[in-house]
């Protein structure tokens, strides 16, 4: 079935009614009579037969008059068949059929060149020359006005052509598959899309019905559309569905069916377009697998959150009164038994008193650490110079005999949670006016780095650095580059840095070498991978994935 189809606007046919028809035969029938009743002698001298018929040109041989009346009756009556089939054809396709003025000129002449036949049989018997005479030059009339109109039309005829040509060209060659079936399922036309798609020739579709290749389980949904279209429940429907190819394998497919109808309401044939969604169906599947995996995942977490809450109050609670009676007791020894105890045993005791000192710093750092990781994000405008100003300062007040160069950018601002942000900043100056207390020309900077779709932050100092083969150790919770007696510390700094920055969705990374300082990058937000890493003298980046929990 390869009827073209017409695009919009490549014609606009005429319509008409029945009332109009009417009309049409009512004009007609009067011009016809209307000569006879304003020249009453019209009729005697159309019918004027002082004339020698026909007969006897043919001499009276029945053999030869037989055989012109018999020819001549026959070519009139096809005439007035043929006419009578174009009139129908108009009518019945008056909505569709473009030009049809042309095809009732066409029938008009065909009728007209059959009233000749007519009177050449009428005049055998019957001398009506001159009624014959009438009915040649009304046949003449209308065969020189359809001669004179066809040439303007033919213009616009062979456009149509072209036009259906191209429209046929675009279901051929069109990008998604097309395909008309008729209401039991055969193909009826199918593009060259809908048989690359499937895998099928063109003649193999068209032998086939789209039950035939549609998996079992959606053919039930498709037929009940098919169903509900065919008795005008619905118009259209789209579906996802699957195929099978030919080799064997499944295709999925977003089909769009509507239903063409005739001007009397009876179905013609279906028109599909059935687009390949195969690729965006495993997307969608390894989604719904990632979603599910995910969903384990944060069921562990959530699990695991409530263990440290568990392993944080435990610790709040069960190891901190030990520790609080281990403090009280070596207190009450060296106040009580004062005089009974000499240097070696007090030093003992200070020393059992300076440990669960630092044991109570740790637990206090461990339970910060584990907060950071817990506590919900207040998101805002957090001024990061503001923070440097004030944090410098308390640590300049707190040691106010040492003499440190500070530099800090002005209006750097983020979004993100103030309070874990301090934590960062506090941190990270922290180690900075840590490590360089013994220069004697301490430098310490916070500043800012564009690198184009990214802000890297940073604080720089010049102080004792560190050696880059240990530099996996860097952002581990309770791992420490220094000994304590130099620079005293309890390891969880930079473990905290990570874990906040990590939860702004950032990344913090360092560069440093022994002697020479440190810089400490980090970036908030868009343009940060969450991990953390380190980076030698010569600039090569070592990861470290360690969050130190």
């Amino acid at each position: 079935m390869s009827t073209p189809t017409l695009a919009p606007g490549v014609f606009e046919p005429s319509q008409f009614s029945k009332r109009q028809v009417v009309y049409a035969i009512a004009v007609v029938s009067a011009i016809g009579i209307s000569p006879f009743l304003f020249w009453p002698s019209l009729a005697d001298r159309l019918l004027t037969s002082n004339f020698l018929p026909h007969l006897y040109c043919y001499l009276g041989k029945p053999g030869l008059v037989w055989t012109h009346a018999v020819a001549d009756s026959l070519i009139g009556l096809a005439y007035v068949a043929i006419s009578a089939t174009l009139a129908h054809l108009v009518y019945k396709g008056r909505r569709d059929i473009p030009f049809h003025w042309m095809f009732l000129a066409f029938g008009l002449f065909i009728v007209a060149c059959g009233g000749t036949h007519f009177m050449e049989v009428v005049t055998i018997w019957i001398p009506v020359y001159v009624l014959s005479g009438g009915v040649k030059v009304f046949t003449a009339v209308v065969s020189v006005a359809t001669a004179v109109s066809l040439p303007a039309t033919v213009p616009r005829v062979l456009t149509l052509v072209q036009k259906a040509k191209a429209s046929d060209s675009a279901f051929e060659h069109a990008a998604i598959g097309m395909a008309w079936f008729a209401a039991d399922g055969r193909w009826l036309k199918v593009n060259r899309a809908l048989c690359n798609l499937l895998g099928y020739s063109s003649e193999e579709l068209l032998a086939k019905r789209f039950q035939d290749i549609t998996y079992p389980d959606d053919l039930e949904a498709d037929l009940e559309y098919v169903r509900q279209m065919l008795a005008s429940e619905i118009r259209s429907y789209q579906v996802e569905k699957r195929y099978f190819h030919k080799a064997g394998h499944i295709v999925w497919a977003l089909l769009s069916v509507s239903l063409v109808r005739d001007e009397g309401g009876q179905e013609l044939y279906f028109i599909s377009q059935i687009q390949d969604i195969t690729e965006r169906k495993r997307v969608e599947n390894e989604i719904r697998d990632l979603n599910r995996q995910m969903e384990r995942q944060n069921t562990e977490l959530i699990a695991i959150n409530k263990e440290l809450e568990s392993f944080s109050y435990s610790v709040s609670h069960d190891l901190r009164a030990p520790l609080r009676a281990i403090d009280g007791f070596s207190l009450a020894l060296l106040q009580d038994c004062q005089d009974r105890l000499g240097p070696a045993e007090k030093e003992h005791l200070e020393r059992v008193r300076a440990a669960a000192e630092h044991m109570g710093r740790l637990i206090d750092d461990m339970l910060n650490l584990a907060r950071t990781a817990r506590c919900e994000l207040v998101r805002g405008k957090v001024d990061l110079s503001a923070l440097a100003r004030e944090i410098l300062s308390a640590f300049q007040k707190a040691e106010p005999e040492r003499r440190v160069t500070s530099m800090i950018a002005p209006d750097l601002t983020v979004e993100g949670d103030r309070t874990l942000l301090r934590v960062v900043i506090e941190n990270l100056l922290g180690n900075a006016w840590k490590f360089t207390s013994n220069r004697p020309a301490a430098r310490v900077e916070f500043g800012v780095q564009d690198e184009g779709r990214r802000t890297v932050y940073f604080v720089r100092d010049n102080g004792a650095g560190f050696d880059m083969k240990y530099s996996e150790k860097l952002f581990g919770a309770f791992q420490r580059l220094h000994d304590e007696s130099e620079f005293p510390g309890s390891g969880i700094g930079l473990a905290t840095v990570q874990r906040i920055i990590h939860r702004h969705g950032g990344r913090v990374w360092a560069e440093s070498a022994v002697g020479e300082g440190a810089t400490f990058y980090f970036v908030v937000g868009a343009g940060g991978e969450s991990r953390a890493s380190v980076m030698s003298p010569g600039g090569r980046e070592v990861l470290s994935e360690k969050s130190g929990v």
